[in-house]
């Protein structure tokens, strides 16, 4: 004979309730100048989130839970006596079951200067890069391991694992605008980014502006 799986939700065991409880943080600390020529800047940030999820009622001890039913201790289908509301109240869960933290720390810098005068304006060519850090950490709780919480289970097995990774990114990028005219502006770019584990990439971009009159604007761009 098959097994026959029931899921439902008893009144008696109260309403599943949670509580997620998330609190970030960001640090900034920058400086801003003029270099041999350039308007630069430059900063580091650090930025964290913590977030932790915590069962507050409605969920129960799976495996005990299930005995006391074949037992007769706990009536699922109607209300519970004093004994039964015992029963369940002794199974009854209240556990911090996730815990997680992600944090990113960050250096960059950009900086622009005009090179010479064009009919339209001043040549500017500008340059930046950024330098990251990202972690994260996962801790599932003991019991949310034993994959014993009715409500909050996998009847595949697929438990939660602890983890605690992090990943390096690197990119730097320069950009061109040069107003040839008046009304003509072309622009250039170029960026290059590195993701550790993952692999790196360059990507261009080329623009055009076009404005024959002061009520009319055309733009064309194509990059990656």
């Amino acid at each position: 004979m098959p097994d026959l799986e029931v899921r439902f939700r008893m009144s008696d065991g109260g309403n599943r309730t949670n509580e997620v409880l998330s609190e970030g943080s960001r640090l900034v600390a920058g400086v801003r100048g003029t270099v041999w020529g350039w308007d630069a800047e430059t900063a580091v940030v650090r930025s964290q989130n913590k977030t932790k999820d915590r069962i507050v009622s409605g969920y129960l001890l799976f495996d005990e839970f299930n005995s006391a039913v074949q037992s007769g201790q706990i009536n699922p289908f109607a209300p519970n006596t004093a004994a039964g509301l015992t029963a369940i109240n002794a199974v009854k869960v209240a556990d911090t079951t996730r815990d997680s933290t992600g944090t990113t720390t960050s250096w960059d810098f950009k900086a622009n200067r005009d090179l010479m005068n064009l009919a339209g304006g001043a040549l500017t060519v500008g340059l930046g890069g950024e330098y990251r850090v990202e972690s994260q950490q996962f801790t599932p709780s003991a019991l949310l391991l034993t994959n014993n919480i009715l409500g909050d289970r996998s009847g595949r097995g697929d438990i939660p694992v602890a983890s605690d990774r992090d990943r390096k990114v690197a990119g730097v990028y320069t950009e061109v605008i040069a107003p040839i005219t008046k009304s003509l502006e072309l622009s250039g770019a170029l960026r290059y980014d590195k993701y550790q584990g993952v692999g790196d990439t360059w990507n261009p971009k080329l623009g055009i502006r076009f404005q024959p009159a002061s009520s009319l604007v055309m733009r064309a761009s194509a990059g990656t």
